[in-house]
Formats: structure tokens, sequence, C-alpha cells
């Protein structure tokens, strides 16, 4: 055994010789490998801290936005509802005022159409009453008239015989005088005429008395005869004329008797005329009062419609309220959602950044247990085989840290927030095995992503993020 020690000893330096070389050279592209990867992590760190903190940010706003929101939601909701109990109230005071006025304006009209139908009924009765009384003074004045002209023809009749009358007197009374004129004339003249032809002719007289004095005697009581009948005649008709003016006399004692009886009657009517053209317009200045109150209740009528329409469009504008209140409240339960969306996504962008950081503090220890395996010491004691082996480990196990943050990273880059123009159809890793984890550099300035409604790029709200650097990741400088 001491041999093979020794031997083995002797056979050491020269293996070591021959192979620090190639370690020495393995060691130090290692390390730029490491530290490239180092610097890709901490740019992705970098990265993500800035994704974070804008996500913080948005999640102020819109925190801020969303209780401003709220507070005027809130706000808008009193008003609405303080707007809705004053516009309910006065609709209610309006209803009230409308059936009260309904109903006042309904008792009033059946008030005034019973008012109206009872003078329109004695209106009917007193225009009946005076129509019957009209005709039938009509029918008096008429026949008051038809006497009056009566009164009038015997008037004049009366009088046209009184004249015929006084005229008849004196041709009697002329007629009576020259015939007692005539009479005595002839008496005398015959007794003048009889002394003569007496005194003249007494021959012939005597001779011819018998004959001439027949004749005579009966020529006279002819005459005499004649005259008595006239007379007679004439004393007839006296009599007829004295009994016709008796006739007249007793009827014109009528007619005044009947004057005296009408007159009143005439004054009594005239007086009916005038209490009966009295009431008359009384009854048409009522009629046009109903009229007047009939306007004034069509006004009535026409402001009640008016409230009602004002009623209905205060009915509109409430319904519009609500509305409006509840689109108020459907647009504050989608900031609510949206408000929950960014809580999500930064609690999911914070659980992200835990992961990369505890990938990263699983990396940089994976690094310095690789760095450290390749101190001169631990060669020492190892022999080249065990120490490659050692550090082919560390490297798959410092792949596999960086194939999870690359898996990690991809989930990140797929969520429809935080994509920067990906292709259809195809999706390209972080890094592929084998390639030592070196992940490419990406443009800061191109890419954009979007948190919530709004969106922002890279190049907003720029602040520094070396201070937020989590403790794990320094030992890897």
């Amino acid at each position: 055994m001491s041999k093979k020690n020794d031997r083995k000893d002797g056979e050491r330096p020269q293996k070591k010789s021959n192979v620090s070389a190639a370690p020495t050279e393995r060691s130090e592209r290692d390390d730029g490998f490491y530290r490239l990867q180092v610097r890709a992590l901490k740019g992705q760190v970098e990265r993500y801290q800035q994704k974070c903190d804008e996500a913080e940010l948005q999640k102020s706003d819109s925190l801020l936005r969303y209780s401003q929101l709220e507070q005027e939601m809130k706000d808008v909701v009193q008003y609405l509802k303080r707007s809705v109990a004053q516009l309910e109230e006065e609709l209610m005071r309006c209803a009230a005022r409308l059936e009260s006025e309904q109903r006042t304006w309904e008792e009033q009209n059946r008030s005034l159409e019973l008012r109206l139908s009872k003078l329109e009924e004695e209106h009917q009765e007193k225009s009946e009453k005076l129509s019957s009384e009209n005709m039938m003074l009509a029918g008096k004045l008429a026949s008051l008239e038809e006497f009056g002209e009566q009164k009038e023809r015997l008037m004049s009749d009366l009088s046209s015989l009184e004249k015929q009358l006084a005229n008849e007197k004196e041709a009697h009374n002329n007629q009576l005088y020259e015939l007692h004129m005539e009479a005595a004339l002839e008496q005398a003249r015959g007794k003048t005429k009889h002394a003569d032809h007496m005194k003249q002719a007494a021959v012939e007289l005597q001779l011819q008395a018998r004959r001439d004095v027949s004749e005579e005697v009966a020529q006279c009581l002819g005459e005499r005869e004649a005259l008595h009948e006239e007379l007679a005649h004439l004393a007839e008709q006296n009599q007829a004329l004295v009994r016709e003016n008796q006739t007249l006399r007793d009827s014109e004692t009528l007619t005044r008797r009947k004057d005296q009886l009408i007159h009143p009657l005439m004054r009594d009517l005239s007086h009916k005329n005038k209490s009966n053209l009295g009431v008359i317009r009384k009854l048409t200045d009522k009629c046009e009062e109903l009229g007047v109150e009939l306007k004034e209740q069509s006004s009535v009528c026409k402001g009640l419609q008016h409230i009602h329409t004002r009623h209905t469009m205060l009915l509109a504008e409430a319904q519009a309220l609500r509305k409006e209140h509840e689109l108020v409240l459907e647009r504050g339960r989608e900031d609510a959602i949206t408000v929950k969306r960014l809580g999500a996504e930064l609690d999911e962008e914070q659980r992200r950044r835990g992961q990369t950081e505890v990938i990263l503090s699983e990396a940089a220890m994976a690094l310095r247990q690789a760095l450290t395996d390749e101190r001169p010491g631990l060669e020492e004691q190892e022999e080249e085989v065990q120490a490659v082996v050692r550090r082919n480990q560390n490297m798959q196990k410092l792949l596999a840290v960086l194939d999870r943050a690359a898996r990690l990273g991809a989930n990140g880059r797929g969520t429809p927030e935080l994509t920067s123009a990906p292709t259809a159809g195809q999706h390209q890793t972080h890094y592929r095995p084998g390639d030592l984890g070196l992940v490419p550099r990406q443009n800061q300035t191109s890419r954009e992503f979007k948190v919530g409604p709004h969106p922002m790029t890279t190049s907003q709200h720029p602040r520094k993020t070396s201070q937020k650097r989590s403790g794990p990741s320094r030992p890897a400088r």
C-alpha cells in the first residue's frame, strides 16, 4: 500500500501539471459566462423591478382614482337620492294638490251645473209664463185696439149723427118755420084774397060758391093731411134720433167705464212688462256670470292639465336620473373590477418577482459553489475526475435554475398585459439548454406593456432600481 501511495503521490504532480492549464482556461471562460448570465439576470431583475414599481404606481393611481370615483359615486348617489326624494315630494305635493283641486273643481262644477240647471228651469218656466202672459196681453192689446178703433168709429158716427141731427133739427125747424110762415102768409093772403074775392066777386062766389068751396075745402084738407103726415114723419124721425142719441150716450158711458177699467189693467200690464224685462235682464246677467265662471273653470282645467304634464315630465326626469344612477353604479362596479384585476396583476407581478429573486439567489449560490470548487485548495484535496464531476453537477444545477427562470420569463411574457408584439403561433424561449444561460439583452426603449386600461412604456416614470435589489443577488458580484 505504501508503494502504491508513493507511486500515486509521484504521479499526482505530473497529472496536476498537465491538467492545470486546461481548468484555468475553462474556469475563466465559465466565469465570463457566469458574469454575463448574472448581468442578464440582474437586467431582468431590474426590468421586473421597474415593472413592479410601475405596477405599484398604477395600482396607487387606480386606487386613488377608484377612491375618487367611489366618493364621486357616493356624492352622485346622495345627490340623486336627494333630488329623487325632492322630486317625489314635489310629485306627491303636486298630486295631492291636483287631487284636491280636481275634487274642488268637480264639486264646483257639479254645484254650477245644478245652479245652471235650476236657473235654466226657472228661466224656462218664467219665459213660458212671460210668453203666455205676453200672448194674453197681446190678445188684450189687440182687443183694446179693436175696441179703441170701434170707439173711435162710434164717436165719429156719434158726432156725425149729432151733426146730422142738429142739421135735421135745424132743417126741420126751418121747414116748420117756413111752413108756419107760408101757412100764415097763405092765411093772410087767403083772407085778403077772400075779402077781395068776396068784395070783387060776390056774385061769382055766390054763383060758384057751392062748386069752388067744395074744391077748395077738399084741396085744403088734402094739404092739411099731407102736412099732418109730414109732421108725423118728422116727429117719428125726431124720436128715432133721440133714441139713437140716447143709445150713443149709453155706449159712450159704457166706453168711458171700460176705459176706466182698462187703464189700471194697462198700467198693471206695463208694470208687469217692466218687471219681466228686469227679470230677463237679471237672468241674462246670471247667464253671463255663469259663462265667465265656466271660462274660469276651463282655465283651471287647463292649469290642471299643465300640472299633469309637468308631473309626467318630472316622472320622466326621475326615471332618467334613476337610469343615470344605475349607469354610475355600473361604472363604479366596472372600476372596482378593474381595481381588483390590477391588484391581482400586481400580486402576480410581486409573486413573479419573488420567484425571480429566489431563482437569482439559487443561481448565485450555484455560482458561488462553482467558484469555490475551483479554488487551488480544493483541487489539491480532490482528484481531477471528482472535480470535473462536481463542476458538471453544479453546471447542471445552474442550468436547471436558469431553465426555471427562462420558463418563468416565458410565462411572464405570455400574459396579455406585458406583451411586446409577439408573433402569432410562435413561442421563442429566453434561452435554450446548452447555451450556458446566455440571455441576449433586449431593447428597453421599444418595449411597451399595458397595466389595466392605461398603456405605458418603460421610458415613463424612470427610477433607479439598483437601490431596491434583493439581498441574495449581491454575492454574485
